[in-house]
């Protein structure tokens, strides 16, 4: 990009501009906008933003994050809360209908109730979407999705197949591969006729050469193919290895090619490094607390977490913004997930674990949702500690009320590390195995039976035993089932019925 012009994106603009126009006349279409780091997606997220809103729809976003990936719904709730916060219409046609199995997930203030489970939702959001399209066509934009919590993927995928005779226009960017990423809504989706597949290619040396004159005005031509081999025309490589070069004092010469070092993340690190080495303490210390507590961050949280009273921020922010490295946004956010990988890096491992520690506590006072502080929970090391395991118990619960069961299970597997006062053990193999019983019944079984032979209370051990029966007849363990149900019943049970069963705790 060079100031506001994308270079070499006439295709991927016209695409988006006829879905633009499809979905406004009310026919449902879907961008599957795909590539790797820095190829440009977020500027063509941008980019149809504009065109929507050109168009006259309404335009909701939101933004995946590697800290949110364990908040469930985490994008969902980006898309749809400011809105609804703002006043989208009278709440009783927003949420008519099976709309209304989600409003509770998107009130912050509301307790958790008991779960219908994930079908409920997703067809809730469906119908939330349905309801706010019919005053107006609407585009929804997530950028990142890789970095998205698994039910916020499934709840894409679902909404995106179901969008033909609305007024709807769903953009997604995604890189291709991601580690821990599950892609195959996004494969879904992409078989989808209302999708079409947008996928931003590298620059020419062309557009690499007017890229780097912009920052390197005497660059000559020699040069600037030395730099796009380099970076193999990745739009923001190439931009950072301007920077890096300019505030090198390097001009671009034809002896300058050989300066033209090995590039990539560290490239981007180096760059960021020296536009933050030429800032305030201040700002520093907001850069690194925002790269811990994640993009969409609220400004008085990073505060907190650097140490910094809100209008000493407040100055830090806008110095970060102005280095290009923060978005001048409400929330704290960098310009890309490159950068704020960079600055996070740059903590170490001690540093990174003391300001996960040091945000759980931040977090918890602040009285943020379980599942934000639960996610620096999962970050620190196991060390015997009951609020910790407090705030697990209660970010799996509200999971397990949101339909989102694979996070419940990995919140309570951490609990088990670290690990919880005795008493607690058996109350959360319990809600371990409950869990796990709606995606893997032999592993539920496991851990209810232990939950069974920990537990003496004859109700409890009623409960669990049910559990632990359903879970068993479901793997086609009939007769240990029947032996489960049976009353008065002798537990814990022979070493020959309970040897396939092995618990991961």
């Amino acid at each position: 990009m060079a100031g506001h012009e994308l270079l070499e994106r006439d295709g991927e603009l016209a695409i988006l501009a006829a879905l633009v126009a499809q979905a406004a006349g009310g026919d449902g279409r879907v961008a599957l906008i795909e590539g790797p780091p820095g190829i440009g997606k977020t500027r063509l997220v941008a980019a149809a933003r504009q065109l929507a809103s050109e168009a006259g729809m309404r335009c909701l976003s939101a933004r995946g994050s590697p800290m949110e990936r364990a908040f469930p719904f985490g994008v969902v709730r980006q898309l749809f809360e400011p809105m609804l916060a703002a006043g989208a219409g009278p709440r009783s046609e927003v949420f008519a209908g099976p709309a209304s199995r989600v409003e509770r997930m998107l009130a912050a203030e509301s307790e958790p109730a008991d779960s219908d489970g994930p079908f409920a939702v997703y067809h809730g959001l469906y119908w939330l979407t349905a309801n706010i399209s019919a005053t107006g066509s609407l585009a929804l934009l997530v950028d990142d999705l890789h970095w998205g919590d698994p039910p916020s993927l499934a709840a894409v995928e679902y909404l995106g197949r179901r969008l033909d005779g609305l007024p709807v226009l769903l953009v997604i960017a995604s890189r291709a591969r991601e580690p821990g990423f599950d892609r195959s809504a996004l494969d879904t989706l992409g078989q989808e006729p209302a999708t079409r597949e947008v996928t931003p290619r590298a620059l020419s040396e062309a557009a690499t050469a007017g890229l780097l004159r912009a920052r390197l005005p005497a660059a000559d031509d020699g040069f600037c193919r030395a730099c796009h081999a380099a970076t193999g025309g990745n739009p923001l490589l190439v931009a950072e290895l301007a920077s890096a070069l300019a505030a090198e004092g390097i001009t671009g010469q034809a002896d300058d090619a050989a300066r033209v070092a090995q590039v990539g993340p560290e490239a981007v690190a180096r760059a960021v490094r020296l536009r933050l080495a030429r800032l305030s303490d201040e700002a520093r210390s907001l850069a690194e607390a925002a790269s811990v507590l994640g993009d969409g961050t609220p400004l008085e949280d990073a505060a907190a977490l650097s140490r910094l009273d809100l209008p000493a921020a407040m100055t830090a922010a806008t110095a970060l913004a102005e280095a290009d490295l923060l978005r001048a946004e409400e929330t704290v956010s960098f310009v890309h997930p490159v950068v704020r990988s960079a600055v996070y890096a740059s903590l170490g491992p001690f540093g990174r674990r003391d300001a996960h520690a040091h945000a759980v506590q931040l977090l918890t006072r602040a009285g943020r949702p379980a599942e934000r502080v639960a996610a620096h929970v999962l970050r620190c090391p196991p060390a015997a500690d009951p609020d910790a395991v407090e705030i697990l118990r209660t970010a799996a619960r509200r999971s397990m009320a949101d339909g989102a069961t694979g996070l419940a299970a990995d919140y309570l597997l951490r609990a088990l590390d670290e690990p919880p006062p005795a008493g607690q053990r058996p109350e959360i193999l319990f809600e371990l195995g409950t869990a796990e019983r709606l995606q893997d019944l032999p592993r539920a079984a496991g851990h209810l039976q232990e939950a069974l032979t920990l537990t003496g209370d004859p109700a409890r051990r009623t409960q669990i035993a049910l559990g632990l029966g359903r879970a068993l007849f479901g793997v086609r363990r009939a007769g240990e089932a029947k032996t489960v149900f049976e009353p008065g019943c002798c537990w814990p049970p022979t070493a020959s019925t309970t040897s396939s069963i092995s618990p991961r705790t």
